[in-house]
């Protein structure tokens, strides 16, 4: 979260209405970035989180990628996370599209600089400061990281 803190003080980022945080692994499409500020413009987001497309070709990866958003989504219901009126948060680290009104009013990303899922809590924090955030599918995003065994996969 250091590096994230940086970045969110350079002076481009500070007088920006909303800034991207991805993953380095992540492609964009060109209309990525517009589509997601064109979302939370429309629905009055803090948030708009996006899924990635992952990689899904390596036998680790068939065996392991379909549970993994199988269970996040199981942990994070998308409608709940969406519902100001539970408690649930969630957002996917790889695409989250930040309202910077949102950031200022819980401190930036010092609040969660301890946490082990930063994403998860990103979203916790900013839903319990009155924030409305997003979670869903991207059609404009895809992970280009590969785990072509276990080992790569962390498991």
């Amino acid at each position: 979260m250091w590096a994230v803190d940086q970045g969110l003080a350079h002076p481009l980022a500070a007088a920006a209405d909303y800034v991207l945080l991805t993953d380095a692994d992540i492609e964009h499409a060109p209309d990525h970035v517009s589509t997601l500020v064109a979302k939370a413009e429309a629905d009055g987001l803090d948030l708009v989180s996006e899924m990635v497309r992952l990689n899904c070709a390596t036998f680790a990866e068939r065996a392991l990628i379909p549970a993994f958003v199988f269970f996040f989504q199981m942990l994070y219901p998308f409608a709940w996370t969406a519902d100001p009126r539970k408690r649930t948060a969630g957002a996917a680290g790889g695409t989250m599209l930040v309202a910077r009104a949102a950031l200022s009013r819980i401190d930036g990303v010092r609040c969660i600089r301890h946490q082990l899922i930063d994403d998860c809590a990103l979203a916790k924090e900013i839903k319990s400061s009155g924030g409305r955030i997003w979670i869903g599918h991207s059609e404009h995003a895809v992970s280009l990281r590969v785990y072509p065994s276990w080992r790569e996969s962390g498991t």
